[in-house]
């Protein structure tokens, strides 16, 4: 095992996630937030920007704050059913994900991912294992509650636009391709490869692969013996239907003249934007581009997509911002109180 004890030796798991190049995960984002940021102010500018902040509907940008905390909460519900077994406290762990999603809201490529088990470990004891199993499959149930909702919404704007039928085919073929990804990660032979522990190479990432596959099915398990699986699964939809209804309150708070489906579609492409890791410093990059190609497709104009796209990017920076550092204290406050 990698971590053969609850406490957790750090070893192989350093081996499998410190071999990086620091200029991969800063330079290549770096790189792209600054063209992020030039190709957005070439089609937009500060007076269009200036124009929608002073004209934004602070009504609907509170029912998108709220919307966006009750997903935070809901992240942090569906990580405790998933950890039934350990009877661990839903409000620290709701805490946790507060955190968790700052940090990964500010950094860039989604490397922020990896606090998570960092944080489970520190603050309620999951060994690193454990904790990194959980996060896995939380980031599956996302992709399959995501592809979900794009079939049913792309499929519904379809029947009704001639234009947009094809795209039951690009669905068809990441649905395929998720379910053989699923396959070989739940599958226990699939990974059983005598040359790969022998392979010096790649040794460390094939035991943390294995190990991790295995706590991966354990957790699953659990969760189906412990009856928590619908609990889960509702979650994942609720999680996600309140980030499309965060985009269309913003959309609205900021005037844009759509319909509801119409910012339906945009917030679909603003959702497969921030789980595309390609984002730039502080994820910038990934959503805005997203969202301008969802308000593009609209037939809205260039600069009051581009605008908009980074004043959505900036708010929900400021949501995630305020809810973890809060988190953060409120954790923090906990552990000095028990430890005096």
């Amino acid at each position: 095992m990698i971590f053969a004890d609850n406490s957790g030796s750090r070893g192989t798991f350093h081996n499998a996630t410190d071999k990086v190049s620091w200029m991969q995960h800063f330079g290549i984002p770096l790189i792209v937030s600054t063209a992020a940021l030039i190709v957005l102010f070439r089609l937009t500018s500060w007076r269009e920007l200036v124009t929608i902040w002073q004209e934004m509907q602070w009504g609907w940008v509170l029912i998108g704050s709220l919307a966006y905390c009750g997903e935070l909460v809901l992240i942090g519900v569906r990580a405790a059913s998933l950890l039934a077994v350990e009877d661990l406290s839903v409000k620290k762990l709701i805490l946790i994900s507060n955190v968790h999603n700052f940090i990964n809201k500010i950094t860039p490529a989604r490397l922020g991912e990896i606090s998570f088990p960092f944080l489970a470990r520190h603050y309620v004891g999951i060994n690193y294992t454990k904790a990194f199993a959980v996060l896995v499959l939380m980031r599956l149930m996302d992709i399959y509650t995501v592809m979900f909702l794009f079939s049913v919404i792309f499929a519904a704007y379809g029947l009704a636009h001639t234009d947009w039928q094809w795209t039951w085919l690009p669905i068809a073929c990441v649905w395929f391709a998720l379910l053989v990804f699923s396959l070989f990660l739940l599958n226990g032979q699939v990974i059983k490869r005598k040359k790969l522990q022998l392979w010096a190479p790649i040794a460390n990432i094939y035991a943390f692969i294995s190990d991790l596959q295995r706590e991966i099915r354990a957790v699953l398990k659990t969760g189906v013996r412990k009856g928590a699986m619908p609990c889960i699964a509702m979650c994942s939809c609720l999680i996600w239907t309140l980030l499309y209804v965060t985009f269309a309150a913003l959309g609205k708070a900021i005037g844009l003249n759509l319909a509801l489906s119409q910012l339906l579609i945009s917030g679909s492409f603003a959702i497969l934007g921030t789980m595309v890791p390609i984002g730039g410093l502080g994820h910038l990059g990934a959503l805005e581009a997203g969202w301008t190609l969802g308000l593009l497709s609209m037939g809205t104009s260039h600069s009051e997509a581009a605008a908009s796209a980074l004043i959505i990017g900036v708010m929900t920076t400021i949501f995630a911002s305020v809810m973890g550092v809060v988190s953060l204290a409120a954790l923090e406050i906990q552990i000095r109180r028990h430890t005096k």
